[in-house]
């Protein structure tokens, strides 16, 4: 979650002399509109280390064989999402913090050639699986037919700059598919603030902001339910084309 200080609202020259003020101790974006000062959370590596490593071991906790009915089940409707646009034959397909490439080993049975690139020193799920523990930032990759990033996004400091390196490695037509937690039901209806992990949220208007502001062609972006592990959540499902002349068929 982003933390805020209010300021005054004055015109775009006085609040740029007043952000000079907090420059020496403060790294904060300034709103020359309404005067809000927003804080952008970052983190280290170290910080990043800690924030997932205990995650990891509530997963490997919930026992292999339940995991694995419900990665399968996940990466079944990342196939069918993307149907009716995949094309013919075997695809390069790069799945962007993947993981052990537990969401795309459909894919690999498929037949198509399935690369995951992921931080983490795990080794691959699947003998078909090509794997690199690398920041994806960090990579130069090649160029793929189809990119999956499935919740992804929600942990960027920066949507746009992760959007533009995935867009570099889209070949041709080639297509992108994002899913990311809808999260505004979060403190509604769970009555908590959600994942500490998350540096942003999304709606489907964010979303497909986000696909024309790095030129990306959006074929569908909707609301669905989707499950992460054993838990029932709201999520956003989206598929773009990186040809910018494709007709928008968004919901």
């Amino acid at each position: 979650a982003r933390s805020f200080i209010r300021q005054s609202p004055r015109s775009g020259p006085a609040i740029a002399s007043c952000l000079r003020e907090w420059s020496s101790f403060i790294d904060a974006k300034l709103c020359d509109r309404c005067g809000w000062l927003f804080l952008a959370p970052t983190y280290d590596d170290a910080e990043l280390e800690k924030l997932y490593a205990a995650d990891g071991d509530r997963l490997m906790a919930d026992g292999t064989a339940g995991a694995a009915t419900a990665d399968y089940r996940r990466c079944q409707a990342i196939r069918r999402t993307l149907e009716p646009w995949l094309p013919p034959g075997r695809a390069r397909v790069l799945d962007v913090g993947g993981g052990s490439g537990e969401l795309v080993q459909c894919f690999a049975s498929d037949g198509h050639e399935v690369t995951v690139v992921d931080r983490s020193e795990s080794t691959a799920g699947s003998p078909g699986i090509t794997r690199v523990s690398v920041p994806f930032l960090d990579w130069p990759g090649g160029e793929f037919d189809v990119v999956i990033m499935s919740h992804v996004l929600e942990h960027t400091a920066s949507p746009s700059e992760f959007l533009e390196h995935v867009k570099s490695m889209m070949a041709k037509d080639g297509l992108l598919f994002i899913e990311v937690p809808f999260e505004l039901l979060t403190p509604l209806i769970r009555r908590h603030i959600g994942d500490h992990r998350h540096l942003g949220f999304f709606s489907t208007v964010t979303l497909r902001g986000f696909f024309d502001k790095v030129g990306l062609a959006c074929l569908t972006c909707r609301l669905t339910v989707g499950r992460v592990g054993d838990t029932v959540i709201t999520v956003i499902r989206a598929v773009a084309r990186k040809r910018c002349d494709t007709i928008t068929t968004s919901a």
